[in-house]
């Protein structure tokens, strides 16, 4: 996704963190449960573990590990970038109409993938593509 960002507006940002955040099988974990790699070039990979039962605040998260790993970000004028596909039910492809239909209405419907993270929707841009069905 980095890669897509650089080619479509041609800068990188000065620091970037690429974000996993794993859920694991138990419903709470430390919320110290984290690691940090430096990839150089202002590149970080960030790891962070929850439970199943945890709220992944993402800002809270950022703020935590750049204080415990000396990353240079703000919180507050962080962009986050979110990879999002958009559903196409197609006439071509295996699944059957209604259930494209289905499924795309569905996918419509759900929630921005911000709510659960709390990221705020005025720093997030999301960048995506088409699936056809």
């Amino acid at each position: 996704m980095v890669l897509d960002l650089v080619q479509l507006v041609r800068v990188l940002p000065e620091t970037v963190i690429l974000l996993t955040i794993e859920v694991v099988h138990v419903p709470h974990v430390g919320e110290d449960d984290m690691s940090s790699d430096d990839l150089g070039h202002g590149v970080f990979r960030l790891r962070v573990r929850r439970g199943f039962m945890d709220v992944a605040d993402v800002p809270r998260l950022l703020r935590a590990a750049t204080v415990r790993f000396h990353l240079s970000a703000d919180r507050d004028t962080a962009t986050y970038y979110i990879g999002r596909d958009r559903i196409l039910a197609t006439p071509t492809g295996e699944m059957g109409h209604l259930r494209k239909a289905l499924f795309g209405l569905l996918a419509r419907a759900a929630r921005p993938p911000t709510d659960p993270l709390r990221i705020p929707p005025h720093q997030v841009v999301e960048i995506g593509s088409k699936v056809e069905l």
